[in-house]
């Protein structure tokens, strides 16, 4: 009869080590580093002459909130001469929106409670070029 409760004391002396062994363990492990960053936005051309060019679609949804803006950056490719509109589809109000003109700018446009993927579209003053933008 002696036995069975030694063999309880070691169980429950094993399983306190166990318990002891686990609760160091996760306070001394180190916080897995932060997840990258993820860049929005895309690659769109602007075509010589006075129209605009293809719309380019960006590479992540977004959601917004009643209310909110979606704000934008573009510049034109390194060694472009060329100068460029650039305009934001608002899904919000169903219209194009002016986000600057030059070789680099961003705006923000009226965005509200929708989940859809910004676009953009550009035209340029005389020489073709490809700009990359993004949100």
């Amino acid at each position: 009869m002696k036995l069975r409760p030694q063999r309880l004391a070691l169980t429950t002396l094993s399983l306190a080590a166990v318990v002891t062994c686990a609760l160091v363990t996760s306070t001394t492990a180190q916080a897995a580093p932060a997840a990258p960053k993820i860049r929005c936005g895309g690659q769109a051309y602007a075509p010589p002459g006075t129209g605009w060019g293809p719309e380019s679609l960006g590479n992540c949804a977004v959601y917004g909130s009643a209310g909110s803006r979606k704000g934008f950056t573009w510049s034109v490719n390194t060694g472009s001469m060329a100068q460029v509109c650039v305009q934001a589809w608002s899904y919000q109000d169903k219209k194009w929106h002016n986000i600057g003109c030059g070789q680099s700018g961003g705006g923000s446009i009226p965005w509200g409670a929708v989940v859809a993927t910004p676009k953009i579209r550009a035209a340029s003053n005389g020489l073709g070029t490809g700009l990359t933008w993004s949100y």
